[in-house]
């Protein structure tokens, strides 16, 4: 039995470092041989497994057993003053380490256009450094923004980050692709409205909604768009709804799952009961709402 996170070394092989990428595709190749059983933490990464199994001429029996989460009382712990400073502006907030596929090019390019524009609420990056990070270290090391609008927080602990979730105008998940995309669910157990870049395992979490953008035009009209008190909102009472599965839920239902014969175990489908599902939202309030000039610019 394997599980699976994602296979985007082998599907976006250009994100990953050489070789680690070609080892990484010659030892899930391996596992087609020998593994009975792929239990996958998203649909993406099934049909993307499954995908490529028949590629190479395999169709292995794999479904899907969704990471748990389990919303935890609001950690405190010492924020760091200039964090503090920033946070009193409600920003947009970007959690994540910095590696290619997490869209913080895309999001700096057009906040930095924004900011031109007249735009005032600031955008923080919360990550550490991961692969390949080195020219998006280079666009926020280099921009005429940064220590202003912008800012980057590396290696905060768990109390600075929920203190950064509390008081964010909104979670910004600009990834191009994703495993899970843990961010959407902690921004919404605090209460915080999330805006997506639209991918499917973004779908997958969140269900359906008007909160997804495509492209730098599609964010600016997001970004924009969720400066109205009326919109944010309705964003965020809609992702308020939103039920999933505790880490013990997910567990008892694999356990039960791989209890079976091999034969009789959930292929392409969610192994997970549905009623299991719990709120994700805490009984807590988000950060203060701060509005901004909503000055719309627009950007090819």
């Amino acid at each position: 039995m394997f599980l699976v996170h994602d296979i985007l070394p082998v599907t976006m092989p250009a994100h990953y470092v050489y070789p680690w990428r070609q080892e990484f595709e010659a030892r899930l190749s391996a596992s087609l041989d020998v593994v009975s059983h792929y239990y996958c933490i998203s649909g993406e990464t099934l049909r993307s497994l499954k995908a490529h199994a028949a590629w190479q001429g395999h169709s292995p029996r794999a479904s899907i057993a969704y990471n748990g989460f389990d919303p935890e009382p609001t950690a405190h712990g010492e924020v760091p003053a200039a964090l503090d400073a920033v946070l009193a502006e409600a920003p947009w907030l970007m959690v994540g380490t910095l590696e290619p596929k997490k869209g913080h090019e895309d999001a700096i390019a057009v906040f930095s256009h924004l900011w031109g524009a007249g735009y005032a609420r600031p955008l923080v990056l919360i990550g550490r450094r991961g692969w390949m990070s080195e020219p998006i270290r280079d666009i926020i090391q280099t921009s005429p923004w940064l220590g202003t609008r912008l800012f980057w927080f590396d290696g905060l602990d768990d109390g600075a980050v929920a203190a950064a979730y509390r008081k964010a105008h909104a979670l910004l998940f600009a990834s191009e692709a994703e495993g899970f995309g843990l961010p959407l669910l902690e921004a919404v157990s605090h209460g915080v409205p999330v805006v997506t870049r639209d991918i499917a395992v973004a779908r997958e979490v969140l269900g359906e909604g008007d909160f997804y953008f495509a492209g730098r035009a599609g964010l600016i009209a997001a970004l924009t768009a969720l400066e109205a008190p009326i919109r944010r909102a309705a964003v965020r009472e809609r992702q308020a709804r939103m039920v999933w599965w505790d880490w013990a839920s997910v567990a008892e239902a694999v356990v039960t799952d791989l209890m079976r014969a091999p034969d009789a175990r959930g292929v392409g489908e969610v192994v997970l009961d549905p009623s299991r599902r719990r709120p994700v939202v805490q009984a807590r309030k988000s950060g203060t709402d701060v509005e901004m000039p909503r000055k719309v610019a627009s950007i090819g």
